[in-house]
């Protein structure tokens, strides 16, 4: 079986944590309130994966991407629930 490139791995990572925090965004139901846990939770995400897969010196294109990634995941997933309560 092949291994899945460190790239594979953050994106995996980063896409699964931002689908929990759009839900809980969902529940919580205070924008403001949800920016600040999803920008709070992005950065935990960052630290954790640098410490886990012992992430040295990446470019800053490279932790821009991730962030990226996770902002448009969590804001999709967020709007798809919100959208789906007040059609309710």
């Amino acid at each position: 079986m092949k291994q899945l490139s460190l790239e594979s791995k953050m994106l995996i990572i980063h896409i699964i944590v931002a689908i929990v925090i759009g839900y809980v965004s969902f529940i919580l139901n205070s924008p403001l309130h949800n920016l600040i846990i999803a920008l709070a939770v992005l950065a935990g995400t960052i630290w954790s994966t640098k410490t886990l897969f012992k992430i040295e010196k990446k470019p800053a294109r490279w932790w821009i991407n991730n962030i990226i990634i996770y902002l448009f995941t969590w804001l999709i997933v967020w709007t798809l629930f919100y959208n789906t309560r007040i059609l309710v």
